[in-house]
């Protein structure tokens, strides 16, 4: 076997060990919640050591993280078509950038959001990177969307489609803070109000010209 054959072969066992890793701690995070999983539970239902799993993922919550972030790629991959079609509402072209997110909301418990929130507002900054990035995701997936909007003529021609992005960003972050910390908000409620807040944003994104 050549050189380029056994580095395909570590790369594919190296993914296939990270898809194992990622699956069983998933599940673990759902059946017991982030305070009561332990990275020792899940190298034991991954079939790694525990060692290797910390290789890959220094800390619990970073491990947390991955797994959201893979779900939300998985997510968005099956809902992309849905971003095509010319016929689909713009409130609901620019809310699809977020379905991953609420269908992660309707699966895990709130306790679990409550507890992840906890971790990130107490790590000393050790979660900024992992959680940007996340955070990041899906900032890029809203422009795209604005992007495609803008080529319809749905938004302002001169709409800077980054900025726009942020700003549905923000609406998502501080819905989803009130679903955390209030019992009287489920996840659908969580989603009706994020259609509301877009469809106010997308009319706020082409305004209409004075004597108009």
């Amino acid at each position: 076997m050549s050189g380029k054959q056994h580095a395909g072969l570590r790369e594919r066992k190296k993914e296939e060990r990270k898809r194992r890793m990622l699956e069983a701690a998933g599940t673990l995070f759902h059946e017991r919640g982030l305070d009561g999983t332990t990275m020792s539970a899940v190298a034991e239902r991954a079939g790694v050591g525990v060692g290797t799993l910390y290789n890959y993922y220094p800390s619990k919550d970073t491990l947390f993280i991955a797994v959201l972030k893979q779900s939300l790629l998985t997510m968005t991959g099956t809902e992309s078509g849905a971003v095509t079609s010319a016929e689909a509402d713009p409130v609901e072209i620019l809310l699809g950038a977020a379905k991953g997110f609420l269908t992660l909301l309707k699966v895990h418990d709130r306790s679990l959001w409550l507890e992840f929130a906890a971790s990130i507002y107490t790590s000393g900054r050790k979660l900024d990177e992992p959680v940007f990035e996340l955070d990041w995701m899906l900032v890029a997936e809203l422009e795209k969307r604005l992007v495609l909007l803008k080529e319809r003529g749905v938004v302002d021609p001169n709409l800077d489609t980054e900025h726009g992005a942020m700003v549905l960003f923000g609406c998502i972050l501080m819905q989803f803070q009130m679903f955390v910390l209030s019992r009287d908000i489920d996840a659908n409620d969580l989603e009706d109000m994020l259609r509301k807040d877009f469809a106010l944003l997308l009319r706020g994104f082409y305004p209409v010209e004075r004597g108009e």
